[in-house]
């Protein structure tokens, strides 16, 4: 039960991160090299350490606040922990960071068919019916076949019964 956009993210800004690195490393020896060569190189070099200077160390705090991310929406959702005091438990991070990263995750619609009062998760009765009569699993987007008590994801096991 990965979330799959999330996920995405972290290997986007990791990459990126690793690139500035790059950039700064191979920035030093350009601006050199412009210095005697051409003004052209001097500024490309310029930039590569600025982008590498500034850029990466940024992006690495991005991408561990992504990772971070991961590991409450894994806590929510493979764990099946559902209030903040637990899940700050769990992973050794103060509640109000929890509840911030709680929130995040709801408003970037990273994690859906929750809601949150602050305190708790409850599962949205109503977004996983709408989700389950589209076929569309809540958890992990796959795809929900038909049983006589409800639905049951064929990729994550997911069960959603039906009020009869």
């Amino acid at each position: 039960m990965k979330n799959n956009k999330l996920k995405n993210k972290s290997v986007i800004l990791l990459i990126l991160a690793i690139f500035g690195l790059l950039c700064f490393i191979g920035g030093i020896p350009t601006i050199i090299i412009g210095a005697k060569a051409s003004g052209l190189l001097l500024a490309l070099g310029i930039i590569m350490v600025v982008f590498g200077f500034y850029g990466s160390p940024m992006l690495f705090i991005a991408y561990g606040n992504c990772i971070t991310l991961n590991r409450i929406y894994n806590a929510i959702v493979s764990e099946k922990l559902e209030t903040t005091a637990d899940i700050a438990l769990q992973l050794s991070t103060p509640e109000d960071q929890v509840k911030g990263h709680v929130q995040t995750l709801i408003t970037k619609q990273y994690l859906q068919g929750y809601l949150f009062d602050g305190q708790k998760l409850t599962t949205n009765k109503k977004a996983i019916n709408s989700s389950a009569s589209s076929s569309k699993c809540p958890n992990c987007g796959g795809k929900m076949t038909k049983t006589s008590d409800g639905w049951h994801c064929d990729y994550c096991g997911h069960k959603v019964e039906t009020n009869k």
